[in-house]
């Protein structure tokens, strides 16, 4: 069912189109009663669905349907075969979704309430190559950006080896691009890249993370991490916890490498034992708890931009929502706060996976505001 408020608490995600299957857009369309603005007729979105057949569009809902998040695939299957992957056989890779058609489907979630978007994809910064005219992940910020109702555009997933210095501009120069940016690092070690196949080095990261952060000083990392991968030697794991240090990274997502039948990399030598693997993810997710929480003490007594989409888990009297720099914040809306709102919230205390905070008595000057 489509969104007609804002006024929602509890979250519920739910699906509203998708193009993964072009035989079922008939019943999406009965069940979803699409409205089709002009110049789009059923007739032209039905045939761009089919020129875009991966397109989806994917909105989260609250209890009561209110709208306020959505996410758009622009790009699903990775171009680069990595080693630590299940292989991808080239009648399956896919291309990017047209601009035009992702304009539609986003310009069709502002509608009905959404107020972020979060661009998807395998390797989402090599968008647009294949298209023609061809064209780029930095230019679709700039297309998204003057969509009406859309406050936020968030992007992910990327790889260090497809990041130029055009797209590291736009994240600077296109107001609604938020300063959080998923970048995988999967290792420390320039041993284990190579192994993995993953085509830059500890070197090349650490130099794209400081061109970031030059031009967007307020940039805040996060990033996948696997221990264990084959030959990791405790040399490697100790360059993957020195990486956590010295990037700062806010938050971090860590895997135990899994040996998948079929793949390169289940027929290496040297596998490392499940107890070596569970001892270094412990120890690697301490790291990075620490270095997010310590990163999160830092916005202690300043005031940041909050989009409030949903209610705290834990007290349902209070709002929640996230800064531009994707921190959780709670707080008392005092009843002047609705779902969708972009509001200032003073932070009062830094807990190790949220923020609390309290609604701003006036503007003010501080981290993750709007550029």
């Amino acid at each position: 069912m489509i969104a007609k408020s804002r006024k929602g608490r509890e979250r519920l995600p739910s699906f509203i189109i998708s193009g993964m299957s072009v035989e079922d857009i008939p019943g999406v369309l009965e069940i979803e009663n699409v409205s089709f603005p002009t110049p789009w007729s059923e007739s032209a979105f039905r045939y761009e669905l089919q020129e875009n057949p991966y397109a989806s569009l994917f909105v989260a809902k609250t209890r009561d349907q209110s709208s306020v998040l959505a996410f758009a695939c622009v790009w699903i299957v990775d171009q680069e075969m990595k080693i630590n992957n299940i292989a991808v056989h080239p009648e399956y890779r896919t291309r990017g979704v047209g601009t035009r058609f992702l304009k539609f489907l986003l310009e069709y979630a502002a509608s009905q309430g959404c107020r972020e978007v979060t661009l998807l994809g395998q390797t989402v910064n090599a968008y647009g190559r294949d298209l023609t005219p061809a064209t780029d992940l930095g230019d679709l910020f700039a297309l998204v950006n003057d969509v009406d109702g859309i406050a936020r555009i968030r992007f992910t997933t990327s790889n260090p080896y497809n990041l130029t210095p055009k797209l590291i501009r736009a994240m600077r120069d296109v107001p609604k691009v938020c300063e959080y940016f998923h970048l995988p690092l999967q290792s420390g070690s320039n041993r284990v890249l190579e192994r993995m196949n993953r085509g830059y080095t500890r070197e090349r990261y650490l130099e794209l993370v400081a061109e970031i952060r030059n031009a967007v000083p307020t940039m805040a990392f996060s990033t996948d991490l696997i221990v264990g991968f084959p030959g990791e030697t405790e040399g490697d794991f100790e360059e993957t916890l020195a990486m956590v240090e010295r990037v700062g990274y806010d938050n971090v997502f860590v895997f135990r490498y899994s040996r998948r039948p079929g793949t390169p990399a289940a027929a290496m030598a040297e596998q490392v034992p499940e107890d070596v693997k569970a001892r270094r993810n412990t120890a690697l997710l301490d790291v990075a708890t620490r270095v997010g929480t310590e990163r999160s003490r830092r916005l202690a007594g300043q005031t940041v931009e909050v989009l409030v989409d949903g209610t705290s888990k834990k007290d349902a009297g209070e709002l929640s929502g996230r800064t531009r720099c994707n921190r959780v914040v709670n707080f008392d809306g005092q009843g002047s706060v609705a779902l969708g709102d972009l509001t200032r919230i003073r932070i009062t205390e830094a807990l190790p996976h949220s923020l609390r905070g309290t609604l701003a008595s006036q503007p003010e000057e501080a981290a993750c505001l709007s550029k």
